[in-house]
């Protein structure tokens, strides 16, 4: 499935803000590390989409609900916070939303640097 231009660019500038929220955390994005995904809708197709990602290389992380009740899937894959990597990341999660009638909600990931991820232990 093809995802319009106008989306993709604007899905990939919210991306860019996100890597640049990041960066200034310290993040070293050519470290590998947990990228999180996540979609809503129906139950039933979100099981499929959660199938087809497996040969990208995501897992299950959990299941949730949104307040509004509805089933919440988060994915979850081993990757590099680079630019190319994310919006290539974003392409096929929203090329996999239209193609499964869900909606695509995001990721997300913790700022990494040489020593791990970057908290209080751990500072940039």
């Amino acid at each position: 499935m093809s995802v319009s231009d106008e989306r993709l660019a604007a899905e990939w500038a919210t991306d860019d803000e996100v890597l640049r929220s990041l960066a200034s955390n310290g993040d070293q994005p050519e470290i590998v590390r947990s990228v999180d995904v996540s979609f809503i809708g129906d139950q039933h197709q979100l099981e499929a989409l959660a199938k087809d990602f497996q040969a990208d290389g995501f897992e299950l992380a959990y299941w949730s609900e949104t307040d509004a009740g509805e089933p919440w899937l988060f994915l979850k894959r081993i990757q590099k916070s680079d630019r190319a990597t994310i919006h290539s990341m974003t392409r096929r999660c929203l090329q996999a939303a239209e193609e499964f009638g869900v909606e695509h909600d995001g990721w997300g990931c913790m700022a990494h640097n040489a020593n791990g991820p970057i908290d209080n232990e751990n500072p940039a």
